[in-house]
């Protein structure tokens, strides 16, 4: 799915300016459309778009990297929900979750770092799917409070 961020940043910059985004949110509609359609599953993409603009649009008054992460952000969401529909479709029992409920970070916009303490106690309680899939991976960016070493994806 390659260059969903490097699009969405585009999206950033010029929405952040105020500049027309429109020709940039097609594209990013039309790239992950065509996915869709070649993978053949179903995924309301529409509603992740809306989510930008509702992003873009009513977000101009926060500083650049909390907008930053408003919007680039959906396109983790995006991509997890196209692996999730294909996991679906392939007999794969998976549930999708909005890993903003989960993952709870000390909240400095664009470096925030993952209270893993909170994570572990959020998934073992109200998500007790988590626990009963046979592997569940989320795809996170960043660094343990405690080492500060980089994490790619964390297993639960």
């Amino acid at each position: 799915m390659g260059k969903t961020t490097n699009a969405l940043e585009q999206i950033v910059n010029l929405g952040y300016a105020e500049n027309d985004y429109n020709e940039a949110i097609n594209q990013l509609y039309k790239h992950h459309q065509t996915i869709i359609d070649d993978l053949q599953i179903h995924v309301e993409l529409s509603y992740f778009i809306d989510l930008i603009i509702q992003q873009i649009e009513g977000n101009r008054q926060m500083t650049y990297p909390q907008y930053y992460d408003q919007v680039v952000s959906v396109g983790e969401l995006i991509s997890s929900s196209i692996l999730s529909a294909y996991l679906s479709q392939q007999n794969i029992a998976n549930t999708w979750m909005d890993a903003r409920t989960l993952i709870a970070t000390d909240h400095p916009w664009r470096t925030a770092v993952v209270n893993w303490e909170n994570n572990t106690t959020n998934c073992r309680n109200g998500y007790t799917c988590i626990t009963n899939c046979a592997c569940c991976y989320t795809r996170i960016y960043c660094r343990k409070s405690t080492n500060h070493n980089y994490v790619r994806s964390r297993r639960f």
